[in-house]
């Protein structure tokens, strides 16, 4: 006699989040976040770490080595400028508009060029021709030019500054986040996705972005 199994009472099992999250961590890139976090620390910390100040004026100082050179010493561990300022000092408290526009340009720039290539690469066709045609027109020009012209247009300022380096980035994430959608849309999750109903957008945002999440951490670390 057969044995019946009452199917009610067998409950799925959840799927455990650890292995992916371990292996999320395998593949962070420890030694540009290790750097990153240091100088932000540095930054936010600046009047803690250090003992003098970043725009005092001392010609008896000036040009003074650093410590590991003849003449060098502790107190200024890596030197003076002509004008007698730490050098460290001034380091540290330039990484904080280094890190302010570093944030906003990346945020901004990766963002918007993250958003072209989903839609380039899921798309396709002319959609796909046009805004990479773009994204080559916007990689013609080199940044340092950009941003000098768009001083001279503009005036001075750091929010100029973050503007010019977010007109020339986006198509650098753009080109990569691009590419890596062409190798998804051959996969077969994307076809089921498909064939279940699901919206181009949920399709780009649950599916498409969770996997070239890590390409796209990996690249902003790299360019802050």
């Amino acid at each position: 006699m057969a044995k019946v199994i009452d199917t009610a009472v067998i409950q799925p099992g959840k799927a455990n989040p650890w292995p992916k999250i371990f292996a999320a961590i395998k593949a962070a890139p420890f030694i540009p976040l290790s750097i990153i976090v240091v100088f932000v620390l540095a930054a936010i910390l600046a009047d803690l770490v250090t003992f003098h100040d970043a725009y005092q004026v001392s010609l008896r100082d000036r040009l003074i080595p650093p410590f590991w050179q003849d003449g060098g010493s502790w107190s200024h561990p890596l030197g003076t400028d002509p004008l007698g300022r730490d050098v460290l000092t001034r380091i540290i408290y330039g990484a904080r508009v280094s890190i302010i526009i570093a944030a906003a340009a990346l945020t901004i720039g990766g963002g918007f060029g993250t958003l072209v290539g989903l839609t380039a690469g899921y798309y396709g066709g002319k959609i796909d021709t046009i805004l990479m045609r773009f994204a080559d027109i916007t990689l013609a020009f080199p940044l340092i030019l950009f941003a000098i012209l768009l001083v001279m247009v503009l005036g001075p300022s750091m929010m100029n500054v973050i503007i010019a380096i977010t007109l020339v980035l986006w198509a650098r994430y753009a080109r990569v986040i691009r590419g890596e959608v062409l190798g998804l849309m051959q996969r077969d999750f994307i076809a089921r996705a498909r064939v279940s109903g699901a919206s181009d957008w949920r399709i780009m945002m649950r599916h498409l972005l969770p996997n070239v999440m890590p390409t796209l951490i990996v690249l902003l670390t790299l360019q802050v």
